[in-house]
């Protein structure tokens, strides 16, 4: 993104160039806060969306799923229990990752669209 960072900055007047760089990190981490709740709330939703069915037939808890993922099994069931909750964390971190990705593209979009109405307005 730092092409696109750099045309922006490059638009800004000298004097203007310290708060426009100071606006810039405040909102770049205020967006990184957001997208990472977001994309926390939806690997959360995703995992005990498709756990809790696992959860319920197999009559486990939490803590008993943790355990299965961090340590050796022994049985067909338990690798089975493991395997499957792998598999969901997988998909959930997919998920938020193309959440991720999809936010990247909205910010990216929006920035072009800022200089595109900076040239136009300065034209005018």
């Amino acid at each position: 993104m730092t092409p696109a960072i750099a045309l922006v900055m490059s638009s800004v007047s000298d004097e203007e160039r310290g708060m426009a760089s100071g606006i810039f990190c405040t909102m770049r981490q205020i967006g990184a806060t957001l997208c990472f709740a977001i994309v926390g709330v939806v690997i959360t939703n995703v995992n005990i969306h498709h756990l809790k069915p696992l959860m319920h037939r197999y009559q486990l808890n939490d803590a008993q799923i943790v355990h299965l993922l961090l340590n050796p099994v022994s049985t067909p069931q338990e690798h089975a229990i493991k395997s499957a909750a792998a598999t969901i964390y997988s998909h959930a971190f997919t998920y938020g990752m193309w959440i991720t990705a999809l936010f990247a593209l909205i910010s990216l979009l929006f920035v072009l669209s800022l200089k595109t109405r900076k040239t136009t307005i300065g034209a005018a």
